[in-house]
């Protein structure tokens, strides 16, 4: 029970930081000063809409996951080639392993990018309806729809 517990509020604590560090990057300020911003915002802005609609790491594990194993597949068709059946489930492990780092590295580009968007426009939605009302607009919808 206490280790759940524990893990829950390390999963929060590590969910925190990732949009702390966000801050950090697109403000430049202390990690300190970060999180506080980081909470403001969280209490304060759109964040709590677009908090409960994010599926933005689920969306970036599993797409890791699937370059994993399409790596995993490559690597086990190549290893069976070459070398047998045998070598088959190394290569598969070996190709899954660094499809997974991979994948994640790709991926971790995009994970930023869209939760430094969601930041920015959290703080201030006006200017990204002027420079990409498409993008604001969209963003209100999904808001809207969600409360």
């Amino acid at each position: 029970c206490c280790s759940v517990i524990v893990e829950s509020l390390g999963g929060l604590l590590e969910y925190f930081n990732d949009w702390a560090y966000v801050q950090c990057a697109v403000r430049g300020v202390p990690f300190m000063d970060a999180t506080r911003i980081t909470f403001s915002l969280i209490m304060c802005a759109n964040m709590e809409s677009v908090q409960a609609a994010l599926l933005l790491n689920f969306v970036f594990w599993f797409g890791a996951v699937g370059v994993a194993a399409i790596g995993a597949l490559a690597t086990a068709l190549v290893a069976a080639a070459l070398y047998g059946a045998g070598a088959a489930a190394v290569g598969a492990s070996v190709g899954f392993a660094i499809g997974l780092v991979a994948g994640a590295g790709a991926l971790g580009i995009v994970n930023s990018g869209v939760k430094a968007l969601l930041v920015c426009w959290a703080d201030s939605p006006d200017r990204l309806r002027e420079t990409h009302p498409e993008f604001h607009e969209a963003l209100m919808q999904k808001t809207l729809a969600m409360q």
